[in-house]
């Protein structure tokens, strides 16, 4: 084993002096610094060698000089004593085995800290001023013969007022049933426990750290009374440091401050850190379990708070939902007032609907049966009626506008009938008596003029269509008339001699709606020279229609269009002093 396995070693290795517990490297360092110590340790071991043992397998060791190895501790040799034997095989400080799992945990990091923290603490307590220097053991064991239980703290010691402190590191989870066991026990030999959290447990606030900070700050109880203090403590490097420069057990106190999350509806915390001396702790007579701030009352207030807020907002519930369960009931009210207005209403409505269209349905009755009247009554003086006085083309148009009044009547009758579900016997007689009456005129007077002969003289007809309509005489009226006059002279082709007088009667018949037409605007020319000049070529107009008009008999029939014309001409000579040729 070289040195540095030496020292590795060392810095592990417990050795129980006088029913306590020490580092083999620090009583190496105790030696080294005191050489009256460390002679005085070795006249006690050569006079009592079982004072001095191994802390795993308590037989006796001592130490030892080389001039590599420095000073070092060592098992005494067994010799054959085989029970020794059988211990020293299984020690990993006299095998040197490191992948032993006492070892192998502690070089681990978790081990590592549990070990190391316990005897920093040792350390520090021995030369705290307001710690006994003879109390301070490390994993003594404590017995109470009453109840025959045992416990050993990781650390022990009391204070200059008699108090007991028990410290239990704490660096991952612990069966809640073995930290109540220790709670008890502590609680039951008055002793003051501190749960102290390593930084991981205190950075994580993993569920460790909340067992010890809400579990393990109180005694617990079966009553809704908040007993618990909350105040839970952790050996950080902050707290090490202080302790270390201050010689003076420090730990930082983990302060909860609670607060009521209302988005949520829960009590929630934030952590406070303050690094105190042990000796700032209140001790709890109750559950032996020191504490900085009693936050119970704290949290007691918050969750009043929280029951506060609860109340508040089911009230709240209560009065929408009687809010609602109002609006909605008056809602209901309306909609069945308005339903049963809306019914009354409707009824109404259906009522005066019928009653409008009863007194509709006699206005029609009575229109119906007028309208009845008046065609039996028409019906009867047109079966009495013929047109043979009547050009036969004439004839023929009227026999058709009947036949196409007949056809409106009965369509119109038929109508009336299906609206209103009338009926009206002798109109019906009528109508079909003049059916039987217009077949007979159409055919008669189909039968004196072809159909070819009639389309003759209409296609000559449809070409001067424009006389028997109004249009602007300033320019067309020489061109039509000069057309419909050249039709007096030229026959059409193909018409029968025996309609020839039929054919100049037809286009008379338009020149004279159209010369009456000229004489009407004749007239309103001549009133109107009475109060300013005519327009020369308005005259020049009308004067010209007239002397073409003069080839038909128009000029014959008309004297008062011949007067008009004869007042034109001297007005016009008036103004122009010319004369018309």
């Amino acid at each position: 084993m070289d040195l540095t396995a030496s020292q590795k070693r060392s810095s592990v290795w417990e050795i129980n002096y006088r029913e306590r517990v020490s580092l083999a490297s620090r009583l190496v360092k105790d030696m080294l610094d005191d050489e009256v110590k460390k002679q005085q340790l070795k006249i006690n071991i050569a006079d009592r060698p079982e004072q001095l043992k191994c802390g795993f397998c308590d037989t006796p060791v001592h130490f030892s000089e080389h001039i590599q190895l420095g000073l070092y501790f060592k098992h005494r040799a067994a010799g054959k004593d085989e029970e020794v034997r059988s211990l020293h095989s299984s020690c990993p400080f006299y095998t040197g085995d490191d992948r032993h799992p006492l070892l192998a945990q502690i070089y681990s990091g978790e081990g590592r800290w549990h070990f190391d923290t316990k005897h920093l603490i040792a350390s520090i307590l021995e030369r705290d001023p307001l710690c006994k220097l003879d109390s301070v053991q490390v994993e003594k064991y404590i017995i109470n013969h009453d109840e025959n239980t045992k416990r050993r703290p990781d650390v022990y010691f009391e204070d200059l007022q008699d108090g007991k402190w028990a410290i239990e590191l704490t660096n991952h989870w612990m069966n809640p049933t073995i930290a109540v066991e220790r709670a008890k026990f502590f609680r039951n030999n008055d002793i003051n426990v501190i749960w102290l959290l390593s930084p991981k447990c205190h950075l994580n606030q993993d569920s460790m750290f909340r067992f010890t900070l809400f579990g393990l700050s109180g005694k617990p109880n079966t009553t809704s009374e908040i007993s618990s203090h909350f105040n839970g403590y952790a050996m950080d490097d902050d707290a090490s440091l202080i302790s270390k420069q201050e010689s003076k057990f420090n730990i930082k106190a983990l302060l909860p401050t609670f607060y009521v999350n209302r988005t949520e509806n829960k009590v929630e915390y934030n952590v406070e850190e303050v690094i105190v001396h042990f000796s700032e702790l209140h001790k709890d007579s109750e559950s032996n379990v020191p504490y900085l701030d009693h936050k119970g009352i704290n949290y007691q207030k918050a969750k009043n708070e929280l029951e506060a807020y609860k109340a508040d907002e089911r009230e709240r519930k209560k009065q929408l939902e009687r809010a609602d369960t109002e609006r909605k009931k008056r809602e209901k009210e309306a909609r069945i007032k308005a339903a049963e207005e809306a019914s009354i209403h409707e009824r109404k409505q259906r009522k005066l609907a019928k009653e409008q269209k009863a007194k509709e349905l006699a206005n029609s009755k009575i229109e119906y049966d007028k309208f009845c009247n008046e065609l039996i009554a028409n019906i009867k003086n047109l079966l009495d009626s013929d047109f043979d006085d009547l050009p036969i083309f004439e004839a023929i148009k009227k026999s058709d506008d009947m036949r196409l009044y007949q056809e409106d009547k009965v369509s119109r009758i038929r109508s009336l009938n299906s609206k209103n579900n009338f009926f009206n016997e002798q109109v019906l007689k009528s109508l079909s008596s003049l059916r039987g009456h217009v077949e007979y005129l159409v055919s008669h007077y189909d039968s004196i003029m072809t159909s070819e002969q009639h389309a003759i003289i209409q296609s000559q007809l449809n070409r001067i269509d424009y006389l028997s309509e109004p249009f602007d005489y300033s320019y067309v009226y020489k061109p039509i008339l000069s057309l419909a006059l050249n039709m007096f002279e030229n026959m059409p082709n193909r018409l029968h001699e025996s309609f020839y007088q039929e054919y100049w009667t037809q286009i008379s018949h338009k020149i004279r709606r159209f010369s009456t037409a000229v004489s009407q605007e004749v007239e309103v020319m001549v009133k109107d020279s009475l109060k300013q000049a005519p327009i020369p070529s308005h005259i020049t107009k009308v004067i010209g229609a007239h002397n073409m008009l003069n080839k038909t008999d128009f000029a014959n029939i008309n004297h008062t269009h011949m007067n008009n014309i004869e007042q034109l001409k001297h007005l016009y000579e008036h103004i122009s002093h010319s004369n018309f040729s």
